[in-house]
């Protein structure tokens, strides 16, 4: 008798053609496994029963119902979206298992060239650059923007006059003269729901365990990034409908992504609030909910036409030590603090970057005993944000949105 080993296995995910389609775009084949720890999912199908009379307490009928609502959780370390420095902008063609849970869980995508985009010979400060003629990044977009003939620093345009770009918050040092950026994936918070579900490919080690789960989105989203730890990604998804295959037994295949590194000073990584280094830090969380109502539909193959989402949120939870001067307790909760940014690396093809460029104090901090070392924890949301450019006018999206992410 054969055993199927539950480490033994691969797993893909991507978009589906339509709602009700549960064929990749593009296909499994093309897209990139999953480097998620071991899971299984938990299939299931609603049963239905009347609470009939019966003669005795002999078990009472039912029937099938629909193989709907399966929920998947995943845990990963954070990947690059390229194992090489790019010759390119990176374009959907790119994006990664990390970068499709956030599109999901925030909303929306978009593509931010800037590989061809060189500083000008006098190339202006740490907080406003200067680009060569007619290459200023688009107010909103992320790059990476060179500190020296090799170095890089992320920076999230926020006005731009002439070829002058104003950054959200200051690159870590000024720009290198007459020197090529890299551009991102970008991940913004948007109302919009899904135009179409995600579908997942899970592949056991034999044929019992082939499973295609389909009419997927994502509920919830956390991005670790701990000091001195490797940042991670935890993702809860949904799915509308499942159906068993034959083609397990993977056979041998190896992940090509570059996880990110440890977040540390030397691969680029801070913490800034309202433009200042905040040096002294224990825990950096970002937590993303997505809520959300099924479409039923007759004609849907397992009962549920889609997923539509009600309302997302976002909390970024960061822990300190008390002799911080972010943690103050006397600051009321509703209060603004300004934008934060996290850095997790800056070399390009594996960076990472979070803004929240209008963050707001929850409630008051609390204190909190970490490792034998008081601290505070300060949880903030994201206020509303009308700030890119230079007029009150809502700017074209990713500008003026108030949770952004970035993979450059």
């Amino acid at each position: 008798m054969a055993f199927s080993q539950s480490n033994i296995g691969r797993v893909r995910l991507g978009k589906q053609t339509a709602w009700n389609n549960a064929t990749p775009s593009p296909a499994f084949s093309a897209l990139h496994v999953v480097e998620a720890e071991v899971f299984l999912p938990e299939l299931s199908t609603e049963i239905l029963q009347t609470e009939a009379m019966r003669g005795n307490y002999a078990a009472r009928r039912s029937v099938d119902g629909g193989k709907s609502n399966i929920t998947v959780s995943l845990r990963m370390p954070m990947h690059g979206w390229n194992s090489t420095t790019p010759t390119g902008d990176p374009t959907s063609s790119n994006q990664h298992p990390d970068a499709l849970i956030l599109e999901y869980a925030l909303g929306a995508s978009i593509y931010c060239p800037a590989r061809s985009k060189t500083t000008h010979s006098s190339a202006g400060t740490a907080s406003t650059t200067v680009m060569a003629s007619g290459e200023a990044l688009t107010e909103g977009h992320a790059m990476l923007c060179p500190i020296s003939a090799s170095a890089f620093s992320v920076g999230w345009s926020k006005d731009v006059s002439g070829d002058s770009v104003t950054w959200a918050q200051d690159l870590s040092s000024a720009p290198h003269a007459s020197t090529d950026g890299f551009g991102s994936m970008l991940q913004y918070m948007d109302t919009a729901s899904p135009a179409t579900g995600l579908v997942m490919h899970y592949q056991g080690q034999d044929a019992n365990t082939d499973i295609t789960l389909s009419n997927g989105m994502v509920t919830a989203c956390k991005i670790i990034m701990n000091p001195n730890a490797q940042p991670m990604i935890e993702a809860d998804l949904v799915f509308g409908a499942w159906s068993l295959g034959t083609s397990g037994a993977p056979g041998l295949y190896e992940y090509t992504l570059p996880q990110l590194p440890v977040a540390v000073g030397n691969n680029g990584a801070r913490l800034m609030v309202n433009n200042s280094l905040n040096a002294s830090v224990f825990t950096v969380e970002l937590d993303l909910a997505v809520e959300y109502q099924p479409v039923l539909g007759h004609s849907a193959a397992e009962g549920i036409s889609q997923y539509i989402v009600t309302n997302r949120d976002a909390t970024l939870t960061v822990t300190e030590p008390t002799t911080n001067a972010y943690n103050d307790m006397n600051v009321a909760g509703g209060t603004a603090i300004g934008a934060i940014q996290v850095d997790l690396c800056t070399t390009p093809g594996r960076a990472f970057s979070l803004l929240l460029p209008s963050a707001v104090l929850e409630n008051t901090r609390t204190l909190g005993d970490n490792n034998g070392v008081v601290g505070t924890t300060s949880v903030y949301k994201a206020g509303y944000y009308d700030d890119d450019g230079s007029d009150s006018a809502v700017g074209t999206a990713p500008a003026d949105t108030i949770v952004r992410t970035a993979f450059l």
